[in-house]
């Protein structure tokens, strides 16, 4: 499943699906978009031979590949003080 993510990432040009994020606390330093392919190119060796063999660089263990989150937008009515504003 990993490995397809990335494949998608690489191959079809999905990288506004997914986020690289480190694995360290506080936020940032998050790769997204066309940032993020070029991360994973970068440390993804593949085999010309056999292009679903896939190498990746030590680097990338200290990342995690999520896929992103895309809520519907909701609609709603801010009350402050019993009134309501906007």
């Amino acid at each position: 499943e990993d490995l397809a993510a990335i494949r998608a990432v690489l191959d079809e040009g999905a990288a506004g699906r997914f986020v690289l994020k480190p694995q360290r606390e506080g936020g940032g330093y998050n790769f997204y978009g066309e940032r993020l392919a070029a991360k994973l190119r970068e440390n993804v060796v593949r085999d010309d031979a056999n292009p679903e063999t896939m190498v990746l660089d030590a680097k990338l263990g200290e990342y995690i590949l999520m896929e992103r989150l895309f809520p519907p937008t909701q609609r709603a009515v801010l009350l402050r003080s019993g009134r309501v504003e906007g």
